[in-house]
């Protein structure tokens, strides 16, 4: 027995290994081997068998049958995506991705095509098995992987994520595990600060009527919202409240990433000395630096 591109394994019927002698077949009779074998590459693979009596054969044109065929290359490609930055996320961070193409095989994987959907993200660099998506990978043998790292900047507050799909030119015995999906969700943070300012001018007198502005200013990077004013006057009586707010304390609905507010507040000098007056404003969302968000002026 000859093989071609296989690996011989069991033999069983008339002989139980290869080379065999069998040591009679009468006249109209048969005996037959049952032989195995196991594949080794891609392509064609055959079995070729020769039996030679010990009598004289008349015809050894029948004494050689070889039979095979041709494999179907089928590769088990599939796809884990993973959001490498860590959190907390917010609008305008730029964060990393791998996409790990994996092929679990037989056969090697070729032309393999590999796409990237970003939801909420516009997709920025691109390194590793590839240097742009979409894109093709040549090969990747049976039991490797290739990986591919992408950068995306976060757009809206909310859920991002990112999808990868990966396609090879060969037969794919399971499609299910072909695309990945990573992402999360951002942390909104708005960075409020205050500017009080006296903008009446002195000298001052008790009695007098003195005039505040309360600039609330949003530095981002999201919107802020529910934005609560307060205004702690030290001897002055509070009288009139215009602009953002009519009264105080008060809730700014919303402002935007760098957009501002201005409150106009009056009050009353209520005795010789000082007077001041100062405002503080608090968002709803996280605010990474709140050393800015109350200020003072008289």
């Amino acid at each position: 027995d000859t093989p071609t591109n296989l690996t011989l394994g069991t033999v069983s019927g008339a002989c139980t290994a290869l080379p065999c002698s069998i040591a009679s077949i009468a006249s109209g009779a048969s005996a037959t081997i049952t032989v195995t074998g196991t594949i080794q590459a891609d392509g064609a693979f055959s079995n070729s068998a020769t039996a030679t009596p010990a009598e004289n054969d008349p015809n050894g044109g029948n004494n050689t049958s070889s039979d095979g065929d041709n494999t179907t290359p089928t590769a088990d490609v599939s796809v884990v995506k993973t959001l490498t930055t860590a959190g907390p996320y917010v609008i305008g961070q730029t964060v990393s991705f791998d996409i790990v193409v994996n092929n679990a095989g037989p056969s090697a994987a070729t032309n393999i095509s590999v796409t990237d959907t970003p939801n909420n993200l516009t997709l920025g660099t691109v390194s590793g098995a590839c240097t742009a998506l979409p894109c093709t990978i040549a090969s990747i043998a049976s039991g490797a992987n290739a990986t591919i790292t992408v950068t995306g900047t976060i757009q809206a507050d909310g859920a991002f994520a990112n999808s990868a799909a990966a396609t090879p030119a060969e037969t794919d015995p399971n499609t299910g595990n072909n695309t990945s999906t990573d992402g999360d969700n951002t942390t909104p943070t708005a960075d409020v600060s205050v500017v009080k300012t006296l903008t009446t001018a002195g000298p001052y007198v008790i009695g007098q009527v003195v005039s505040f502005d309360i600039v609330v200013s949003n530095a981002g990077p999201s919107s802020a919202t529910n934005v609560s004013v307060t205004d702690t006057p030290t001897n002055l009586a509070l009288g009139t409240v215009s602009g953002a707010c009519t009264a105080l304390p008060c809730t700014i609905a919303s402002i935007a990433p760098g957009a501002s507010a201005t409150i106009t507040v009056t009050g009353t000098i209520q005795s010789d000395g000082a007077f001041a007056n100062s405002a503080t404003a608090t968002p709803a969302e996280a605010d990474p630096n709140t050393r800015n968000n109350t200020s003072t002026d008289g």
